[in-house]
């Protein structure tokens, strides 16, 4: 079973670099592939030009769930196509997601 992929934003990381899992992009996501967050599950987490592998913390600090991410690993696509298809308009993108990205080492824990 492949893991889920699941939208996330890059620009809400936590003090400890962890991804939050609380936009609108991640929760319609979990709903539409109905996905329920547990400690220790692993999820693709993408966004419109970044995607990395994560593993699911529930955040007693904060009251939510995050995901813990190698930004070291983070990788850009080199195709990405917009597709509008409703009013919401969705992203489709391509899994052709092989550049590493510089720049994240502050992140790292």
């Amino acid at each position: 079973m492949t893991n889920p992929r699941i939208f996330a934003d890059f620009h809400n990381a936590d003090s400890q670099g962890r991804l939050r899992l609380n936009c609108v992009g991640t929760s319609d996501d979990l709903r539409r592939q109905d996905v329920k967050l547990h400690e220790g599950q692993s999820l693709i987490l993408y966004s419109e030009e970044l995607q990395v592998e994560g593993v699911v913390q529930y955040s007693e600090e904060e009251k939510l769930w995050v995901a813990a991410i190698d930004w070291n690993l983070t990788r850009k696509s080199g195709k990405i196509a917009a597709q509008f298809g409703s009013a919401k308009g969705l992203i489709k993108m391509s899994d052709d997601f092989n550049e590493p990205l510089e720049g994240f080492e502050e992140y790292a824990p």
